[in-house]
């Protein structure tokens, strides 16, 4: 079974996924607090391209279309207000699938800072015998293990595209649904349409995965100094209580997708 998965996806991969472009929205529903059952959910994209094969925040999704006259105004509270839309830091890493399955993950701090790296993700997949029809489609279920989460996805082969959400790839068809166990992380298809939608990281620069995390962390911590390190916009007391409103939201966000590195 599993080798016939290897097989499939080789030839999915390289023959299939660029031959009809596309772009599939899903909600991300999560839980930023293990302890509470609150849920928040965000908006995020999958484009099938010519030029590649993105998972996109929904701020990256946007930011491309305001891109020539967004307005760098920091209101104090994580979000920056563009021409047309308050948009508002994504909880994921955007990323990049090359046709071999590898991703490239990004981050666009607002159109000031553009970095990325490179990485190697591996799921092993396992199939069920199980079916469910959902969302209209007749899906088949899968389970993988991923950064210490397990997860059960329902994927369709009515859509021959070997993706999903986020680092959800590798399956036989297009993934429409996607849980971990516990009900932290969500993911749901919600539309799709082909239509072409070209994105370039060509202007991102390489850094380390270290590096990229530590940059992660001062803008979790520190959003002001990373992104508007010589500006006067902001004095130092109101500086302060961006700080202490943003530890606080962090004493509270304990419950990332990633539990451990891969």
């Amino acid at each position: 079974m599993k080798l016939t998965i290897i097989i499939i996806n080789l030839f999915l991969f390289g023959f299939l996924s660029g031959q009809e472009s596309y772009i599939i929205e899903y909600n991300y529903t999560f839980k930023k607090d293990s302890l509470s059952e609150k849920n928040n959910t965000e908006k995020y994209f999958f484009i099938n391209s010519d030029n590649g094969r993105y998972f996109l925040s929904e701020s990256d999704f946007h930011l491309l279309e305001n891109e020539k006259d967004l307005e760098k105004e920091y209101k104090g509270d994580g979000t920056i207000k563009g021409s047309n839309k308050n948009i508002k830091p994504p909880r994921l890493k955007s990323l990049l699938i090359d046709e071999q399955g590898k991703v490239t993950f990004f981050r666009n701090y607002f159109n000031k800072i553009k970095v990325k790296y490179d990485d190697s993700i591996l799921l092993n997949w396992e199939l069920t015998n199980d079916t469910i029809t959902h969302n209209g489609y007749l899906c088949n279920i899968a389970t993988t293990v991923y950064s210490g989460r397990k997860y059960t996805a329902y994927f369709t082969i009515d859509v021959l595209l070997p993706y999903g959400p986020y680092v959800f790839n590798g399956l036989p068809g297009l993934i429409t649904f996607i849980s971990d166990t516990d009900r932290n992380h969500i993911f749901e298809l919600t539309k799709l349409s082909k239509e072409n939608f070209n994105y370039m990281t060509n202007n991102f620069k390489t850094i380390s995965k270290t590096d990229f995390k530590n940059m992660e962390f001062d803008y979790k911590t520190d959003p002001v100094r990373l992104l508007l390190p010589e500006s006067n916009i902001i004095n130092s007391e109101e500086q302060q209580e961006i700080k202490r409103k943003l530890k606080e939201k962090i004493k509270n966000d304990n419950n990332p997708i990633e539990l451990k590195d891969e």
